[in-house]
């Protein structure tokens, strides 16, 4: 199982990889796939020891795509998972940032108030 976990662990950096490349092409629906598939591959432990920075990227790339697509449902999902399982402050602010974008969307006034 040790073999396994490796294998997902690099197929989940490749997945990261492979989805930044698709957001710089603003292909943003297949990026946020190729995201989805590699937090797929992430253990259930994934936000505590080794994997908790990949992790954390990967959420935030598919939370940025979520936010470029409209897709309001998923980026809540998302940040929410962000928020929860954070270890600091800082680590919340990408998500943070993209919470207020899709208020600023949604209702344009309600993110002056």
């Amino acid at each position: 199982t040790s073999d396994r976990r490796k294998q997902a662990y690099t197929l989940a950096e490749l997945n990261l990889q492979a989805g930044i490349k698709a957001m710089k092409m603003s292909n943003f629906d297949v990026a946020f796939e190729i995201f989805d598939h590699g937090i797929n591959f992430l253990r259930a432990d994934c936000w505590q020891g080794r994997q908790y920075n990949l992790t954390l990227k990967l959420y935030n790339n598919a939370a940025k795509c979520s936010l470029y697509k409209g897709d309001s449902l998923n980026l809540k999902l998302l940040c929410n998972a962000i928020c929860k399982f954070a270890k600091h402050p800082d680590d919340t602010l990408d998500s943070s940032y993209y919470s207020v974008g899709a208020i600023s969307k949604i209702n344009p006034q309600e993110s002056l108030d």
